[in-house]
């Protein structure tokens, strides 16, 4: 497949593979740089096509990213007791917009996280998306 094929914008999200979900943050003839919450990564463009192609991305159109640097308080929501938020600590797991770019695969990987806590944070930041 080529970058015909695939149209690579700026914004879009794919999926690594292990979990972690990338937003395109750049990209020209030559190059990629790519956001997971935490880090950024530069990419030859031809080989993260070649990397799309393969099936190590997917493209995940539909990911709601919410970009935002608050703090979210684990401690107060339910469902979240000693090992879960010390699982996301080591994970660096501390804020809104690490939390929306970690899969819910990822998540569930960490010691003490099932799928009612990961909805019981989801909720808590719809709750408080708008507050600052």
């Amino acid at each position: 497949m080529n970058d015909d094929i695939i149209q690579l914008e700026k914004e879009q999200h794919y999926e690594h593979k292990r979990g972690s979900i990338y937003t395109i943050e750049y990209l020209n003839e030559d190059i990629v740089v790519l956001y997971d919450g935490q880090n950024y990564r530069l990419e030859n463009r031809e080989y993260f096509v070649t990397e799309i192609d393969s099936g190590m991305y997917d493209h995940r159109p539909d990911s709601n990213i919410v970009y935002s640097d608050r703090e979210i308080p684990f401690e107060d929501i339910n469902g979240i007791g000693e090992t879960t938020l010390e699982s996301l600590q080591r994970a660096n797991i501390r804020t809104v917009e690490h939390f929306t770019y970690a899969t819910g695969g990822k998540l569930l990987d960490l010691d003490g996280m099932g799928q009612k806590t990961i909805e019981n944070v989801r909720e808590w930041i719809e709750e408080h998306e708008n507050i600052e």
